[in-house]
């Protein structure tokens, strides 16, 4: 079991000095949790995913619905013509 006080009841983290505190702190971060790099690149190839991705959608509805209501054309007048 790690002893979470010092014998004399004070926190041994007192004793250490900023730097030795901060590399101490810095070893206790798991990799992931520290600072690397910045996110920049990863943030604009997700929004450029995500704006192809929208735009592949418009386009393919916009063109199945004009598909849709030209042969729904021809079908009226088909059946426009059948009626005269």
């Amino acid at each position: 079991m790690i002893a979470r006080h010092a014998p004399g009841g004070e926190d041994p983290r007192r004793a250490l000095t900023s730097a030795e505190l901060q590399a101490a702190s810095d070893r206790a971060r798991p990799r992931v949790a520290r600072k690397g790099g910045s996110d920049a690149l990863g943030l604009g190839a997700g929004l450029l995913g995500a704006c192809l991705l929208g735009a592949f959608t418009l386009v393919s509805l916009s063109q199945g619905r004009a598909q849709a209501s030209g042969a729904a054309a021809a079908a009226q007048a088909s059946f426009t013509r059948r009626m005269k």
